[in-house]
């Protein structure tokens, strides 16, 4: 199953807000029927300013398989910058 782009968001949006009220989400678009897409997350209050993550997520997955890649990412970043 290939996840839409704005199920991507929508979930990516979830997972953010349960992790910290400082994130918010931005999806990026691959080229062509690509599976592959990008989401730009941005971290306020960062101790060196807005910190963003890019990360490049596989967008044919299930849904849970998603959250749980997107919840680890951020819960990795946040423990590293805060």
């Amino acid at each position: 199953m290939l996840l839409t782009l704005a199920d991507v968001q929508r979930i990516a949006t979830e997972v953010a807000a349960r992790e910290s009220h400082d994130l918010s989400v931005a999806v990026t678009r691959s080229e062509g029927e690509s599976a592959y897409a990008e989401l730009i997350v941005t971290l306020m209050g960062c101790a060196a300013g807005p910190c963003r993550i890019l990360m490049g997520v596989d967008r044919e997955v299930t849904d849970s398989q998603f959250r749980v890649a997107v919840r680890d990412a951020l819960r990795q970043h946040l423990q590293e910058h805060r």
